[in-house]
């Protein structure tokens, strides 16, 4: 289904799409729903793309603020370099940046992902709420933490090189966990992909050794 709220358009993938790295990069292998939404944008895949023909300024991805949504934001991104790489090129793709906490003192409420500001309206009284997810907010809530052009957080997809963006992405999102963890291991003070807090930590868990 498609859900328009005009001027935009908001095209939820199916449930239980796969989220393999593999299907987002083959087009024959795409479930119908994922190619009905990149044929939604108007503008064509490959030989027959047209960016004249797109019909929205901007392409906007929107999940929720946990480990999942950072993965199908990932994803999503997956099915643009290598089907519509001229559309980030192009600065047209966005990932929007939902809020991890709800504050609300009587009719007043603020969202927000700074834990420092959390603390801070914690201790002036306020209630503090972590959002679970998108499809716990009603409408009304969602357009003012997530949709709304006049408080929203974008980030612009951007890139210098595609070809060198396609590289990394399947070097951090293929088969092989050898070739992930050579990367990470080599790049993660590049990247800052360690605690801040301490040289010695990870923010995240390396994954464990499976077979290629």
């Amino acid at each position: 289904s498609v859900w328009r709220c005009n001027p935009s358009v908001c095209s939820p993938p199916r449930n239980g799409t796969s989220t393999e790295y593999s299907f987002c990069r083959d087009w024959p292998r795409l479930p119908e729903e994922i190619q009905n939404l990149l044929k939604i944008l108007g503008c064509g895949v490959g030989e027959k793309f047209n960016i004249k023909n797109l019909r929205y300024d901007k392409i906007i991805f929107m999940a929720d603020a946990d480990a999942d949504g950072g993965h199908i934001n990932c994803l999503l991104t997956t099915l643009f370099l290598y089907h519509l790489p001229q559309l980030i090129e192009s600065g047209k793709v966005y990932c929007a940046m939902p809020p991890l906490y709800r504050l609300t003192k009587g009719k007043d409420r603020v969202f927000t992902s700074d834990d420092k500001l959390m603390n801070s309206y914690s201790k002036k009284g306020y209630e503090v709420q972590r959002i679970k997810g998108l499809g716990e907010q009603n409408a009304e809530e969602l357009w003012d933490s997530t949709m709304n052009p006049e408080t929203r957080t974008l980030v612009q997809l951007t890139c210098d090189n595609i070809d060198d963006i396609i590289e990394l992405y399947d070097i951090l999102m293929g088969s092989s966990s050898k070739n992930r963890r050579s990367f990470i291991t080599e790049h993660a003070r590049q990247y800052r992909m360690v605690n801040e807090d301490s040289e010695d930590e990870w923010v995240f868990h390396l994954e464990a050794d499976s077979a290629d």
